[in-house]
């Protein structure tokens, strides 16, 4: 159960960042989207990005890595400042973009770089475009964390490595699939077994600390999303170009 002060991260195929509101405002300039909730009178923004475990999958599939390599590539004392910047925008993207024809692409490419680097690179770069749908939802307000929900956020690594560049300490939602649980209480409440109010106390599944942020590689991250972000201004200038 989020609550009103709660900003929760799911990562799946996408990743969303989710932020419930008491009332309905715009953010459509930032990529936001906005939607009413389930409760009577609520609402809540998204932001979302296309390719999270979907981007993952295509580099590990590349690469012809199991998951256990691609998440073991996230050692944070392996990091280097000229690694490779990965784009993870396959398929376009949504926020804070919504532009379908952004691409992505592994630059900075150099014989330095080698499989496990490139797999890091996928990673950094799929939690940097996390980064930028997160920063369109908050609009400059910082949380003192986020809720992480998901199939994909359960390695321990990624988890610190998403910590890291988000900035924030993550508290990991304890339930195997929140979607079916919430899909499950959503039926209960409307066949009239509960209310809304039901679904807090023991039926809120619990959130406990799994990551903080290290300043010192949140640091180093923080450099090489600016670089990053410089990547995909050049490729939303080509494509730009190209559709016109």
């Amino acid at each position: 159960m989020v609550g009103g002060g709660d900003i929760q991260l799911t990562v799946g195929t996408g990743a969303q960042v989710i932020r419930p509101l008491t009332a309905p405002v715009g953010r459509a300039e930032a990529g936001v989207h906005l939607y009413r909730s389930a409760t009577p009178d609520g609402w809540y923004h998204m932001g979302a990005t296309l390719s999270a475990g979907l981007s993952l999958n295509w580099a590990r599939e590349v690469m012809n890595a199991s998951w256990e390599e691609l998440y073991a590539s996230a050692d944070p004392k392996a990091g280097q400042a000229d690694d490779p910047i990965f784009v993870p925008h396959l398929a376009g993207e949504r926020t804070p973009y919504c532009d379908p024809a952004l691409r992505g692409s592994w630059t900075s490419l150099s014989l330095a770089g080698d499989r496990t680097s490139l797999l890091r690179s996928a990673l950094e770069g799929t939690a940097f475009a996390i980064r930028d749908a997160l920063d369109a939802l908050l609009g400059g307000h910082r949380p003192a964390g986020l809720r992480l929900a998901g199939g994909g956020t359960l390695d321990a690594g990624w988890r610190q490595l998403l910590a890291d560049v988000l900035g924030l300490p993550l508290y990991a939602v304890d339930v195997p699939a929140a979607s079916g649980r919430g899909a499950a209480l959503l039926g209960a409440i409307a066949a009239g077994l509960l209310g809304f109010a039901d679904c807090g106390g023991p039926l809120a599944p619990p959130a406990g600390l799994v990551a903080e942020p290290d300043p010192a590689l949140a640091a180093f991250h923080a450099e090489r999303h600016s670089r990053f972000q410089r990547v995909v201004s050049a490729l939303r200038g080509r494509s730009q170009g190209e559709a016109a």
